[in-house]
């Protein structure tokens, strides 16, 4: 039920209720419903928008990681494929988490497909942050094809004020040794 409204909540937005939380460079943070989400949303010159988001349920241990790609025409609304997750940082490839599933859904009234996955337990989100605050890229392929990227600059204090905002929100001591 959790994912389902995770997977919810990827595909149709976010509540009225949502909260910013903090800003950080071009990332947003913002507090709904006991979870945190860190945004970014690059809006390029031809009016096509990039979204990467992370969901982060600090009381689950979960991690939702959503972006978004205009460039899966061939896709069905839905389904469910493999891709690769990479990260690099000055241009030294990190491909570690190898191939993935992720979910997708077209967004209604767009020619935009959400991709999401989901990094479960303490130690994937562990490694998941670590990757994410000292990478400056993050690319998704299939194949050796491109399906979407973003810039990781500055995401290690995004990533700070992203945990910050989980564990306020989920009712959590940051000092706790059992929360992650």
């Amino acid at each position: 039920m959790k994912k389902f409204a995770l997977a919810a909540l990827m595909v149709f937005g976010e509540p009225a209720s949502a909260q910013e939380f903090a800003r950080e460079g071009t990332w947003t943070i913002k507090q709904v419903a006991g979870r945190c989400t860190l945004s970014q949303v690059l809006q390029h010159d031809d009016d096509r928008r990039e979204i990467f988001n992370v969901y982060y349920d600090a009381r689950e241990k979960n991690v939702l990681m959503t972006f978004s790609s205009t460039l899966t025409t061939s896709l069905p609304s839905e389904g469910m494929t493999k891709l690769h997750l990479d990260f690099s940082s000055k241009g030294v490839l990190d491909d570690g988490w190898g191939e993935r599933d992720f979910s997708y859904r077209l967004v209604p009234d767009t020619d935009m497909h959400m991709f999401s996955t989901l990094f479960a337990g303490s130690s994937a989100v562990s490694d998941f942050f670590q990757d994410l605050a000292k990478s400056d890229f993050v690319g998704v392929r299939y194949g050796v094809r491109a399906v979407a990227g973003s810039d990781l600059r500055g995401s290690s204090s995004a990533i700070a004020s992203l945990r910050k905002c989980a564990f306020q929100a989920a009712g959590l001591d940051p000092r706790d040794p059992f929360a992650q």
